[in-house]
């Protein structure tokens, strides 16, 4: 066998295997949070959007695929990715708990979690350990957050699939709050910023509430 016809071989072998990928990756079906601006959520004219769902887009194009967007409260979404194949689930937050039961792509962004209470609680909380003394802790069902206290023996969280209860249920004075949509930034003040340009509107209302009550964080 002559080089050419090695290299003509070679060239069919790599064309085939790459219609074969492309096939497996438009079988993927992908999933993303429908409340968690602004990483993913559906906008007002009910279509997927946010800072995931753009990069995920462009990894579509490059890939020339046209798989769809499926979105879902996020405790359904985890489930699906735990129990059923060719799932992709984005974003999800990558902890030592979950490091191995996934594959993983990324990183897209990187955040940190808070616990908040209302600022005339008289709530004082300097540790973990002060946190677990509280009565109630919100938390967002299947969270990052929410497993990683119950790993650290919190027993005194109650867990919501809408993070806009626990916003109510800390007007309310009923708990404290562990949020992680508002931690992306590494300031409450650049919070505020974001949320009160074009982009960031859609906190916008998360943020008219804390600031209301205060924002004294752990």
């Amino acid at each position: 066998m002559n080089r050419r016809m090695l290299l003509v071989i070679l060239l069919i072998f790599s064309i085939l295997k790459a219609d074969e990928i492309h096939e497996k990756l438009s079988k993927l079906k992908f999933l993303a949070e429908d409340n968690y601006p602004p990483i993913t959520f559906t906008n007002q004219k009910g279509l997927p959007d946010g800072l995931a769902v753009e990069v995920t887009k462009v990894v579509f194009k490059k890939l020339n695929l046209n798989n769809k967007i499926y979105m879902m409260p996020w405790a359904r979404a985890y489930n699906m990715l735990l129990k059923k194949k060719n799932i992709v689930l984005f974003s999800v937050s990558r902890t030592a708990q979950r490091d191995k039961l996934f594959q993983w792509v990324g990183p897209i962004y990187s955040m940190k979690s808070s616990i908040y209470v209302r600022s005339d609680s008289n709530i004082k909380i300097n540790s973990l350990e002060d946190a677990k003394k509280l009565k109630k802790i919100g938390t967002y069902r299947d969270s990052f957050n929410e497993q990683y206290l119950k790993k650290l023996g919190f027993n005194n969280l109650e867990a919501v699939t809408n993070n806009e209860l626990n916003i109510k249920k800390l007007m309310n004075g009923r708990r404290a709050y562990s949020p992680e949509m508002l931690s992306l930034f590494r300031t409450w003040g650049e919070v505020v910023d974001y949320a009160y340009t074009g982009a960031g509107t859609d906190i916008a209302y998360i943020v008219d509430l804390i600031e209301k009550l205060g924002v004294p964080t752990l």
